[in-house]
């Protein structure tokens, strides 16, 4: 996982061709002038979701992880907690191979705030909660890139 903020992206170049197209994306799409909606970037192997999200205040144990796809979260407007997951697992909804989630419970998590121009990266199997409400907005638009890891 690594967190940082959209003016340092390029740091993370070289760790996977696929998250290679994403950094290009991200560095030469105006992304506040898309629409919400799936923008592919390599087809199914790299692909942007616009969406504005309703934050939740419910205190929920569940962390979702994928085993195929990196999550990428940057944030575009509003604050958005996202809780990532570390220590020992537990299985709480069982891994769906078609959808490429399933859900665990952590024994430690912590707390990630995302403002504007922020992002979270989270690996395949790195346990995370997004969508968290965070400060005084209910309401968030962001950008999520979904990165091939693993065929």
């Amino acid at each position: 996982m690594f967190y940082d903020r959209l003016k340092n992206i390029s740091r993370y170049r070289g760790i996977h061709p696929h998250l290679d197209a994403a950094i290009t994306f991200l560095q030469t799409t105006d992304l506040r002038q898309l629409a919400e909606g799936k923008y592919p970037i390599l087809g199914e192997k790299v692909f942007a979701v616009i969406q504005r999200n309703q934050l939740s205040k419910a205190d929920n144990s569940l962390l979702e992880y994928h085993k195929r796809y990196a999550d990428c979260h940057l944030l575009l407007a509003g604050n958005e907690c996202i809780r990532y997951g570390i220590g020992n697992q537990a299985e709480a909804v069982p891994f769906e191979q078609e959808a490429d989630i399933g859900f665990v419970t952590c024994d430690r998590t912590y707390d990630l705030d995302l403002v504007d121009d922020s992002f979270a990266y989270f690996f395949p199997n790195e346990p995370h909660q997004p969508n968290n409400f965070n400060q005084a907005r209910e309401a968030v638009t962001k950008c999520l890139i979904k990165v091939l890891m693993a065929d």
